[in-house]
């Protein structure tokens, strides 16, 4: 890599980074401070957007990491402070797109590919996260409640079923719609 080259990787991951990471400061702190529901999916595709552009402007493998380290910093010190479980997802979605855009480049399939794993990260990473940090009997807890609530509210056996369904339903239309803002922006940009 040139001196040029060095210069561009690191201006241009610093700058997607810091948009990134100041989205998930500002916005993400604000959504969560409110409890909007599909927070998570919704900062997950912000996210996917803004590595999928960055990478059109750093098409070097790596690159996607290191604006996703960039935006970690800046996460880990925003106001509502240290999270593990919004750095995990942050990591995660960082290393699905490197791994997506590095394989398949830039184009179409791929901002595709990597903004739907990033919005779809949130469903895994739920299941994950309780798994890890209350053990495999936080689902049992979890269907003693939904149980109690399908029968004091009347609601069919299997109902949560639905519920799930629905729920990674969103996480799916999140995707796509980063997807295609992604691919919008880059062709606006002139870099697809």
């Amino acid at each position: 890599m040139q001196q040029s080259e060095k210069i561009r990787f690191v201006v241009y991951t610093t700058i997607f980074g810091i948009l990134w990471g100041a989205a998930e400061m500002l916005l993400g702190t604000f959504l969560h401070m409110v409890q909007f529901p599909f927070r998570g999916a919704l900062m997950a595709s912000i996210g996917a957007i803004i590595l999928c552009l960055g990478r059109t402007y750093t098409p070097v493998r790596g690159a996607t990491v290191c604006t996703g380290i960039v935006a970690l910093a800046l996460k880990m010190i925003s106001a509502g402070g240290f999270k593990m479980g919004p750095a995990v997802g942050i990591m995660i979605e960082t290393l699905l797109a490197e791994l997506v855009l590095s394989v398949f480049g830039i184009s179409r399939l791929s901002f595709t590919l990597a903004c739907m794993l990033c919005a779809l990260e949130g469903v895994a990473h739920f299941f994950i996260t309780n798994w890890l940090t209350y053990g495999r009997g936080i689902f049992k807890a979890y269907m003693q409640v939904v149980t109690g609530l399908q029968k004091f509210f009347g609601f069919p056996d299997g109902f949560w079923k639905e519920v799930i369904a629905f729920w990674v339903i969103v996480h799916f239309i999140f995707g796509g719609a980063a997807a295609w803002v992604s691919i919008k922006a880059a062709k606006r940009l002139r870099k697809l």
